[in-house]
């Protein structure tokens, strides 16, 4: 796009942000057309990441597949010159309006939390909440419980999982298989280890409002938020931004964007390794409130610090820094 842009002689300045993760060039090196690709984002003035690790990425692609690559840097941010072409790269992570998500909520978050915490009596509550996709690793995440299930046999019947899956590209058949895997991986899980008074995961296949949601935040004792890979993953911080009563339990995959600024509260996991998720969710739920509130702390401090208002003026101020002489940015945004 900006290519094409300055071929047409526009001359302002042009930022682009890459919301999804930049692969490492032995993957990269994949594309027949890897070369072009680099050299085509290279026309933008800003290029924006996630995550440190997409930035290194991204100057490890360029240096292995364009010639005389030069990079220095400026402040945060790297400057990265080649072919004639100069661009600012930088990390600037996605966040979320955190007031919106600390605030009481409505009546709908009320009755939502309520009814969850009626119907599941002295039980724990596990959430999941996912757009269907299989980089979310909701398959995973569900023979993770299994898992739990079968080790900690003392907690059946003491907690549920909540799995909200969004509905997302169901025209695709690929993504049709995805939800039949899902429903049957569910309704085995529930055949096998159901009581009369009690079904270990509850599966809802719609969209969620956002104050209803916000219900299922409060509710949960913890968020299980474990993509096999994520740009970020917003869910993990509404999930904190959600508990202002500092308690709660974040389990995160280490491949989530949020992982990088998460870290110091979140169990970090690797998704793919079951028996590691089924013990950090037995550690979650067996963690006391002191340990719960010093973790939620440190990350619904980082998420209001570091919100979507402080995102939009981090990157667009570094769009602004970098040619002054030009009247406008335009921002485009990569991914979703």
């Amino acid at each position: 796009v900006a290519q094409s842009l300055r071929r047409r002689g526009f001359q302002n300045r042009i930022a682009y942000f890459n919301h999804i993760p930049f692969p490492g060039p032995d993957v990269f090196e994949a594309l027949p057309w890897r070369a072009e690709l680099l050299l085509g984002l290279m026309h933008y003035d800003v290029i924006g990441f996630q995550t440190s690790r997409d930035v290194r990425n991204f100057v490890a692609s360029l240096r292995r597949f364009v010639p005389d690559t030069r990079i220095s840097h400026l402040g945060k941010s790297l400057v990265v010159k080649t072919a004639g072409l100069s661009a600012a790269i930088g990390c600037y992570p996605v966040s979320i309006d955190f007031d919106e998500f600390a605030s009481a909520g409505n009546s709908a978050t009320v009755v939502t939390a309520g009814a969850i915490a009626q119907s599941v009596g002295e039980a724990k509550v596990v959430l999941g909440v996912d757009r269907l996709d299989y980089t979310k690793g909701i398959l995973e995440r569900l023979t993770a419980f299994r898992v739990f299930l079968q080790t900690y046999k003392e907690w059946q019947g003491r907690v549920t999982m909540l799995q909200i899956v969004i509905p997302s590209r169901e025209e695709i058949p690929e993504y049709k298989r995805l939800k039949v895997d899902i429903e049957t991986l569910v309704s085995e899980i529930n055949g096998e280890y159901s009581t009369p008074g009690w079904t270990p995961i509850r599966y809802f296949h719609r969209s969620i409002p956002r104050d209803e949601l916000l219900g299922f935040y409060r509710a949960a004792h913890v968020a299980l938020v474990t993509p096999l890979r994520d740009g970020m993953n917003l869910v993990a911080k509404e999930f904190c931004a959600a508990h202002a009563d500092n308690r709660g339990v974040l389990v995160l995959s280490e491949f989530a964007g949020a992982a990088e600024e998460l870290a110091t509260g979140a169990l970090l996991v690797n998704p793919n390794d079951t028996e590691a998720v089924a013990s950090s969710l037995y550690y979650a739920l067996t963690m006391d409130e002191a340990e719960q509130e010093q973790r939620m702390k440190l990350m619904r401090f980082t998420v209001r610090t570091y919100d979507v208002f402080h995102w939009a003026h981090s990157f667009t101020q570094e769009a602004s820094m970098l040619a002054p002489e030009k009247p406008e940015a335009i921002l485009r945004v990569a991914g979703d």
